[in-house]
């Protein structure tokens, strides 16, 4: 059974598909104390792509500059306009291109004013993310925080009812 928040993730990352005609979205979250960020859920086409990912997060690598991991780091939006020619995509790039992925953006997923997750977007096309489109997806993204936020702040509040009933009826007894 998922959860509130990634039922509304998967919705986002269904309707960036289907609306934007992305051929494949996914959600990851860094994961803190083993410093990796590894995928959580997907839309679009699959292809066994995510299959087993983790991605090292470290600042100090030289090959920490996949999207994903630049984006959760700087909180900041990040994408590669040509995968097949982008240099810093080297690492990458036979496996992205065998899948037919051209460039991608990732988007921050900035909550509370950390970031522990993004949602990294790929297109069939190169330099398929123009600025206003990366500002519009960003915008998606921040909207996105903001009905996980108060989804959080509400199943707390749900949360802390459920224990106060609990200790008032325990306490009557």
């Amino acid at each position: 059974k998922r959860a509130p928040t990634e039922k509304i993730i998967q919705k986002a990352l269904d309707l960036i598909i289907e609306k934007f005609g992305y051929y494949m979205a996914w959600h990851a979250e860094l994961i803190e104390k083993e410093k990796v960020i590894v995928p959580k859920l997907w839309a679009g086409r699959y292809e066994e792509y995510l299959d087993g990912l983790q991605l090292k997060y470290e600042s100090d690598r030289k090959d920490a500059k996949c999207a994903m991991s630049v984006a959760i780091l700087t909180k900041k939006p990040f994408g590669y306009a040509d995968l097949e020619h982008d240099k810093d995509f080297e690492k990458w790039r036979a496996f992205a291109l065998q899948y037919g992925y051209r460039s991608n953006q990732a988007i921050p997923l900035v909550m509370d004013g950390k970031c522990k997750s993004a949602l990294l977007i790929y297109s069939t096309r190169p330099f398929a993310f123009s600025e206003k489109m990366v500002e519009y997806l960003k915008g998606i993204v921040d909207e996105l925080a903001t009905i996980i936020e108060n989804i959080t702040e509400r199943v707390r509040a749900d949360e802390a009812v459920q224990k106060a009933h609990a200790e008032l009826e325990r306490r009557v007894e």
